[in-house]
């Protein structure tokens, strides 16, 4: 009886290189993916978190309906002083310039270098709410730019 060779069972070198290298090519790809990914996670967090607080002062507005009807509204920036009549108690005015104070708190705690303004036209109780903010927008290889990002919001109380 005559013995047949066996051939041998196995990967090649060369099979086992071009299946690194299309695993490589593979992950490159999905690496990408999830840096892209992260970057858009980051400005939907931006642009949420600025909502929020558009939101948050058009609730302060609605709280304080009074100083809004007598337009104490209507041109206030989000860095104003603190009244200092908490503990004293605050008219009308003064809880608006609280608010504002309060809001730019909270702007510069939460976005960082954010300017907010609030504009009244004074006729009638139409308001709009403008944030803005600074955020690294990055394009390819470069490594990234300021862009600036305005989240705006007109509400009526």
């Amino acid at each position: 009886m005559l013995k047949r060779k066996k051939k041998n069972q196995g990967f090649t070198l060369i099979e086992v290189m071009i299946a690194l290298f299309v695993l490589s090519v593979g992950l490159l790809g999905s690496s990408a993916m999830i840096l892209r990914g992260q970057q858009e996670a980051v400005r939907t967090n931006y642009n949420g978190t600025a909502h929020q607080l558009a939101q948050s002062m058009a609730e302060m507005m609605r709280s304080n309906i009074t100083a809004v009807n007598a337009g104490d509204y209507n041109n206030l920036d989000s860095h104003a002083a603190d009244p200092g009549c908490i503990t004293t108690g605050c008219n009308t005015t003064e809880m608006a310039t609280y608010d504002s104070f309060i809001w730019g708190w909270m702007l510069d705690e939460y976005l960082p270098g954010a300017i907010g303004t609030v504009r009244g036209n004074g006729t009638d109780t139409i308001f709009t709410i403008t944030i803005s903010y600074t955020e690294i927008e990055r394009k390819k290889r470069s490594e990234g730019e300021e862009v600036t990002r305005n989240h705006v919001m007109v509400f009526q109380p």
